[in-house]
């Protein structure tokens, strides 16, 4: 069955983008140019999500909905309880299941943490930059396979009828969406409370 249009559009995006070259190393930038940098990129932290992000949002939303108000779904969705109760379940495991680029982020983050020469709030801000960095640079192309892995999990095991149904209802509400999707909590976290216990925690 066809994949999700939106899955291809961005797949096509993808392709077309340019490649820039690499950023110069945190290790070799002034305090004032990871900061700048860092300002740039949170900025654009609403900016940076794509249909993939909704995708994921929009089912998340579905599944967490469904644990309160089950009756709403159903009549949103058209579908047999049972089909609901695979979706919701289906989005579970896949919550549940390890992010491994969460892990490859806080490693970039840790290096940058534990072989720096700043100190203090400087060392917080180019221990950020290198997550953030990672966040734009690797975050995009990961979560579209772990999200078009979840569709394939949906498609295989929901009937015909059912993912024709939640491919239709997904792609009419990633036109409609209108709420902000953040990559940057963490950061804008640890920046505002300045919490090396927290960078110690991650890093050692």
């Amino acid at each position: 069955m066809q994949r999700l249009k939106l899955v291809g559009f961005f797949l096509m995006i993808s392709i077309l983008v340019p490649a820039f070259g690499q950023p110069p190393e945190i290790e070799q930038l002034s305090i004032e140019q990871i900061r700048t940098e860092l300002d740039q990129l949170l900025d654009n932290e609403f900016t940076r999500a794509t249909d993939i992000d909704r995708t994921s949002a929009i089912l998340v939303r579905i599944k967490n909905f469904y644990e309160r108000r089950p009756e709403i779904v159903q009549a949103q969705l058209n579908l047999p309880v049972s089909e609901i109760e695979t979706i919701h379940q289906t989005v579970t495991e896949w919550l549940e299941s390890p992010n491994n680029n969460d892990d490859n982020r806080i490693a970039r983050m840790c290096e940058v943490w534990t072989n720096t020469t700043y100190t203090g709030s400087d060392r917080i801000d180019a221990a950020l930059l290198a997550y953030e960095r990672e966040t734009d640079a690797g975050y995009r192309d990961f979560t579209r396979v772990r999200i078009e892995e979840l569709l394939e999990r949906l498609e295989s095991r929901l009937l015909a009828s059912s993912w024709g149904l939640l491919e239709s209802y997904i792609d009419a509400e990633v036109s409609d969406f209108s709420g902000n999707i953040s990559h940057s909590f963490f950061t804008r976290t640890v920046r505002q409370t300045q919490s090396i216990e927290t960078m110690e925690l991650h890093c050692g």
